[in-house]
This record gives structure tokens, sequence and C-alpha cells, in this order.
């Protein structure tokens, strides 16, 4: 598991950037705890 959403958010964004182009990522947070996980991920 992850220790924290900071680090999930950071490998998923990772994953996704190896699999599609930047620019055609759309990123959709669920407001109970997603957002932190969102943001981190529309950031990196």
């Amino acid at each position: 598991m992850f220790k924290n959403r900071t680090e999930a958010g950071l490998q998923l964004a990772e994953k996704l950037l190896d699999n599609y182009d930047r620019d055609r990522v759309l990123i959709f947070a669920i407001p109970r705890g997603g957002l932190s996980l969102g943001t981190i991920m529309a950031k990196s």
C-alpha cells in the first residue's frame, strides 16, 4: 500500500503520464477524500 495520499497521487500520476499524453489527461476528484489526491495528480 501507500504511506499516504500524497504518495498514492504521485505514483498514480507517474503511471498515467507513462501511458497518456499529458495534455489529454483529465483528472476527476471525488470530494470525499479524493480532492487532495486529485490535486497532487493534476499538478504532477
